[in-house]
């Protein structure tokens, strides 16, 4: 059980259990317990193929992650996780998109963060992306030509954002309009 009264954990206090180290263990859900810190904890884990870390304190992507994950549901060191399908990384304190997503990507949740802009090079390496929820963040615009190169886009979810209605923003509602 985390305690209360600590407003951030690492993986060994939080938990308070030694996890059994095998290479059989496929599916861990380590979420909602206030963790701040779990840089080389997975990585023994060699047989990992899902990770769930969401809704803990994690400011930045750990180090030390399986490269056998195929869903990381919260952050990670993505680039060498070239299997990676589908990245959640949903109710945290993000600020921008991760850096160096994998390509394999096609399905990202960075939904409900502070995300206040769109990095184009982190999007442009999408390429088999087909869903972004970028809903419940800080975004005030999107740039132009934001989502030029993903052309299996099928799903985008915006909401909830602190748009800026002005003329700069207008390219983006013929785009917008595909998807209706």
């Amino acid at each position: 059980m985390v305690s209360t009264t600590s407003l951030c954990h690492t993986f060994d206090n939080a938990l308070g259990v030694e996890l059994k180290k095998e290479n059989t263990t496929a599916v861990l859900s380590v979420a909602r317990n206030r963790l701040c810190n779990v840089d080389n904890v997975f990585q023994p884990y060699s047989g990992l193929q899902e990770l769930s870390l969401s809704h803990n304190q994690l400011v930045r992507f750990p180090r030390g992650l399986p490269s056998s994950l195929e869903t990381l549901q919260q952050l990670g060191n993505l680039t060498r996780l070239t299997r990676l399908r589908m990245l959640t990384l949903k109710g945290n304190r993000l600020s921008r998109l991760p850096p160096n997503l994998p390509p394999s990507l096609i399905h990202l949740d960075v939904s409900a963060n502070c995300i206040s802009t769109l990095d184009l090079s982190s999007l442009g390496a999408l390429v088999n992306l087909q869903v972004l929820k970028i809903n419940s963040n800080c975004l005030r615009s999107i740039p132009e030509r934001a989502f030029d190169g993903l052309s299996r886009l099928r799903s985008v979810e915006l909401a909830n954002n602190q748009w800026v209605c002005e003329c700069d923003i207008l390219h983006f509602s013929n785009p917008l309009l595909s998807f209706l």
